[in-house]
Order: structure tokens, then sequence, then C-alpha cells
């Protein structure tokens, strides 16, 4: 189990790097997302860096596509997922989200 969900965090590293960067074509992510946010719910304690670093680096880019509407419940969940493990993500992920947003 543990070798497919490594699969699929590194499949959704690359998709979500296209889908943010390329195309901007949203079929399939709020699926993607809702399989994430199971396997995102099953991370280990303490969080991997790895793990922290595909929230920051994967996940939080994706409030920058302007179809974010379209996934947004999926990706929060995915989001509050990584803060109920680890609360000290807070600043970050805020400071973060802020920018992708534009604020």
């Amino acid at each position: 189990m543990l070798i497919a969900n490594i699969s699929i965090v590194n499949g959704t590293t690359s998709f979500s790097c296209r889908f943010i960067y390329e195309t901007e074509r949203h079929n399939g992510v709020a699926e993607l997302l809702e399989i994430l946010g199971s396997i995102i719910n099953g991370f280990a304690l303490p969080l991997k860096d790895e793990h922290k670093t595909f929230l920051l680096k994967v996940l939080l880019p994706l409030h920058k596509v302007r179809s974010l509407s379209v996934y947004h419940p999926q990706l929060a969940y995915c989001v509050v997922q990584f803060l109920e493990k680890d609360p000290t993500l807070t600043e970050q992920v805020s400071i973060r989200t802020l920018t992708a947003l534009g604020l």
C-alpha cells in the first residue's frame, strides 16, 4: 500500500505541475484531490519533509488557477488534513495561500 501511495503522490505532483503551469484544464482534478485527501489522512506523524514539500509546492499553488472554484472544497480538505496533523504549518500555509491568490 505504501508503494501505491508514493506512486499516486508522485503522479499527482507531475499532473499538478502540468495543470498549474501549462494547461489549466481541470478534468479530474477534484476527483484526484478527493483521493489525495484520503491518503493525506493516513500519513503517519510526524509528517515527513517530503509530505510538507508536497503541500507547499504542489497543493498550495493550485490556488493560482482560475478554475479554483471547481475543485476548491477538495483542495481545502487536503490542506486542512495537513494542518490538523501539523498545526505548525498554519503560518506558512496562510502566507503562501494569500500569495497564490494575489493578495
